[in-house]
């Protein structure tokens, strides 16, 4: 087993291990990284631009931002179609994987909901924030992304019977956003109450 020293390179700061499944992020500048084979790997991070409003308790979460073509080549599928159905999806999604501890019905449904999320974003951690650590690699999150596609095609349907897909992902970007920290917790995730949580939401 390797040690790795948990020593921000940018600033020197220690860094926090807890929930750090995946990664770290720096308490004391926001850079983050990655626990890799041969330790901490610095992996690129954006925050988003709108400020917190004054006074308020957040805590910024990562999300893995995976931007990927889902183009159904075939399916097969019963019964009634939902009033909405508008055929299949033909737009690249824009999607954001929770990146941090979440239970898993709370971290689909909340990705699901995030394509219809808009930010903006920028490569300056804001000053004195707090950041919760990573704990979903790339690759799962990648894994997360096609899931939840399909389960958003499913939906759409009377009965899915069978599907078959091809995708085509860009490079992920780690995202940070401020989350409302109430209670010891980020938010009550039994009635599905992070559209009020998420404060850059418009």
């Amino acid at each position: 087993m390797k040690l790795v020293p948990l020593v921000c390179r940018k600033c020197n700061g220690k860094l926090n291990g807890k929930g750090a499944l995946a990664g770290v992020v720096c308490p004391s500048c926001g850079s983050a990284y990655l626990l890799g084979k041969d330790g901490l790997e610095p992996v690129p991070a954006k925050y988003t631009a709108d400020s917190a409003p004054e006074g308020a308790d957040v805590v910024y979460v990562p999300f893995w931002r995976e931007t990927f073509d889902f183009k159904i080549t075939s399916e097969k599928s019963s019964g009634i179609f939902s009033p909405n159905y508008a055929g299949p999806h033909t737009e690249p999604y824009d999607m954001k994987i929770p990146a941090f501890e979440l239970r898993a019905e709370a971290l689909q449904g909340m990705a699901e909901d995030s394509v219809s999320w808009s930010q903006k974003l920028t490569d300056k951690p804001p000053a004195g924030a707090r950041f919760a650590n990573i704990s979903l690699s790339e690759t799962d999150a990648r894994k997360l992304a096609q899931f939840v596609a399909c389960s958003i095609e499913v939906k759409k349907s009377g009965t899915m019977q069978a599907l078959s897909y091809e995708t085509a992902f860009q490079k992920p970007e780690l995202v940070f956003l401020p989350f409302r920290w109430k209670d010891k917790q980020l938010f009550d995730l039994e009635d599905r109450s992070w559209t009020d949580a998420v404060l850059s939401i418009p």
